[in-house]
């Protein structure tokens, strides 16, 4: 059996960070995976959010590279899987691919987050480093072709280099969400944002398009704002000032028993984010049958055909959210048709199960080929 080790999310007790890696970690191991080869797991994740000073993270960093170094002698696989973050856990895990390289064992990287790309091109001194350390890897896994695009590109790579695997988060509970939902005519619209409460995410300018919506059609919708970040209490109090809580709730940071009961009892989701690699957040609600307008950020539009299962808009834009939303609304017939076919797209393109056998082949590819 081929042995590999996992470099990601695998914290060893409930930790109160969030992020795609560890829901796609989770996610990898209870697939048949772990039972077609042989994994070490080996857990990256920082210590809290957010992020420690940096001497704090550069001793954690030192120390994971040392303990990994320790792993690959002792374990001994035939490949690492790096998942890596833009900044400093790209550069953390260009010496632990380095150092695999030197020991002969085959590296994959998975790059997370479209901040990478942003970063190449708004610094020339990163755009340097980039190029070197994007060559240390045998093959990059790809989230959706934007990346494929770029390292073709950008950092030279051959095409059989760079496999592209979209993130996974379309369970089987999902996806039967998704098949028994029932599109009945409803007079209120339930919108749901859920993600990290923060201006990057388009926060503001979506509530400043719900309060226009609001003025416009009464009480014909709702919204629901679900997670926890640095602008949560700001919101909060512009929604108590401008007497939107009739229609805006504030759940929290909800667990996945919860996050499936919001999936369930909303219509549509909404992301206006202003940079996304592929956000799971976008498949997890296609599973379930809804359709959810983005931002044209990242890998939004390989996911999203607007007018066929959602709605693409400009980023920063509360103009765009709010004709979006009023679409919907308006439009209320648009809400099963779209939601529809973002549930046929989600079963077939992001299960776990597709992207197990994807990595097999990689693996297997970068072994054998």
């Amino acid at each position: 059996m081929i042995k590999v080790i996992i470099v990601g999310a695998f914290p060893k007790k409930e930790t109160s960070i969030h992020g795609g890696v560890l829901t796609s970690c989770k996610l990898l191991m209870s697939s048949s995976l772990p039972k077609r080869i042989d994994i070490l797991e080996f857990d990256s994740t920082q210590s809290r959010v957010p992020p420690p000073p940096f001497i704090t993270r550069l001793i954690y960093g030192i120390w994971r590279v040392l303990s990994l170094t320790i792993k690959y002698i002792t374990f001994r696989p035939q490949v690492v899987l790096l998942f890596a973050s833009p900044g400093a856990s790209l550069i953390e895990k260009s010496f632990l691919a380095a150092i695999a390289s030197l020991l002969g064992i085959k590296v994959l990287l998975f790059p997370r987050g479209a901040q990478i790309i942003d970063d190449y091109y708004s610094s020339t001194i990163y755009a340097r480093l980039l190029k070197l350390i994007l060559q240390i890897p045998h093959k990059i896994l790809c989230q959706g072709e934007i990346y494929k695009t770029f390292l073709l590109k950008e950092i030279k790579r051959e095409p059989s280099d760079c496999p592209v695997i979209y993130n996974w988060t379309a369970t089987n509970e999902l996806l039967e969400v998704g098949k028994n939902r029932n599109y009945v005519n409803k007079k209120l619209l339930t919108i749901l944002f859920m993600g990290w409460v923060d201006k990057e995410k388009g926060v503001f300018e979506l509530i400043e398009a719900v309060k226009k919506l609001k003025e416009d059609n009464n009480n014909s919708f709702k919204l629901i704002i679900a997670g926890k970040g640095k602008d949560l209490e700001k919101i909060r109090k512009y929604t108590e000032v401008h007497e939107l809580s009739d229609i805006i709730s504030f759940p929290g940071w909800v667990g996945l028993e919860e996050r499936v009961d919001l999936f369930n009892n909303s219509d549509v989701l909404i992301l206006p984010s202003y940079v996304e690699g592929m956000p799971n957040v976008v498949i997890e609600a296609m599973a379930t049958g809804m359709p959810v307008i983005a931002s044209d950020v990242g890998t939004v539009s390989e996911m999203i055909s607007s007018e066929i299962n959602g709605l693409i808009i400009r980023p920063q834009s509360s103009k765009e959210i709010y004709k979006a939303l009023n679409t919907l609304i308006q439009n209320s017939y648009l809400v099963p048709m779209m939601g529809k076919a973002a549930w046929k797209e989600a079963s077939i393109k992001y299960r776990p199960e597709r992207a197990a056998d994807q990595l097999i082949e990689s693996i297997e590819g970068v072994l054998f080929d």
